[in-house]
């Protein structure tokens, strides 16, 4: 599967945010997207679902052009998880997850014994399904991110979107997450795109990085190539060291803000 993205741009009616933004991907990978607040980063991620429709250029899954396709369809391609988890009403996790069957099913059509099945696959797979039968308001932040990404597998996309997967976890749960993503592209052959302020995780767990700076990118490939202490300077003014480490691989050393 490819997604591929050609000269995407993206403006409010006051700014511009997105310029030319050109870039493939493929079944199996971690993409992750970097860049300092405001850069474009989040508003990427909604124009690849068209949550926000691009103001110019394309983008296409196989070659479709996802402007061709149904809401329902570009469901069943992709599935979001955004930075936020928050809830309305105290609906159970499976009740939660089976939410994101929707796009499966037809019009007023109940819940099938496949339904059920995929959702305590889903949960299974995302570490969640202790907690099917609890109010997801009574879950923790780190747990309510993995029912968020149970509800995007119930899709059964090829694609995951994730934004800032890792936000508000503490350092152990951020790691447990980011080993769960990382098992998702490798078992699953999902490609994952995700946006990441964290270069430590990047590091570790992309196999590839796109660093945006002021809605352009300006630097983009494998990530043991792409971030160099010239990069950390330049996108986030700071100092910071690469290194291999032999048990963990590409490793981050942040020094501090970039003395000029």
């Amino acid at each position: 599967m490819e997604l591929k993205i050609d000269d995407v741009c993206f403006s409010y009616p006051s700014k511009e945010v997105l310029k030319n933004i050109t870039f493939e991907a493929h079944s199996g990978e971690i993409l992750g997207i970097i860049g300092q607040n405001g850069c474009g980063k989040t508003t990427l991620l909604k124009c690849l679902n068209t949550t926000l429709s691009a103001t110019d250029g394309c983008i296409t899954i196989d070659g479709q052009d996802v402007l061709s396709m149904t809401k329902k369809k570009i469901a069943q391609e992709m599935g979001f998880v955004t930075q936020t988890t928050s809830t309305t009403f105290p609906f159970t996790v499976f009740e939660t997850v089976m939410m994101g069957r929707y796009s499966r099913k037809q019009t007023l059509e109940g819940e099938s014994s496949d339904d059920v099945r995929i959702v305590y696959d889903a949960l299974k797979d995302a570490g969640a399904l202790e907690f099917a039968d609890r109010d997801i308001d009574e879950l923790s932040g780190g747990e309510r991110r993995r029912v968020m990404i149970a509800r995007a597998l119930v899709q059964e996309p090829r694609i995951l979107l994730l934004d800032e997967p890792t936000l508000h976890l503490d350092i152990n749960h951020q790691f447990d997450l980011m080993d769960l993503i990382s098992d998702l592209a490798k078992n699953k052959s999902l490609l994952i795109v995700l946006v990441t302020h964290d270069l430590i995780l990047a590091a570790r767990y992309c196999d590839r990085v796109i660093a945006v700076e002021h809605g352009e990118i300006v630097a983009m490939g494998e990530t043991g190539d792409t971030l160099t202490p010239d990069l950390m300077r330049q996108v986030f003014d700071i100092d910071a060291e690469i290194s291999i480490d032999p048990r963990v691989g590409l490793n981050v050393t942040i020094l501090g803000k970039h003395k000029r």
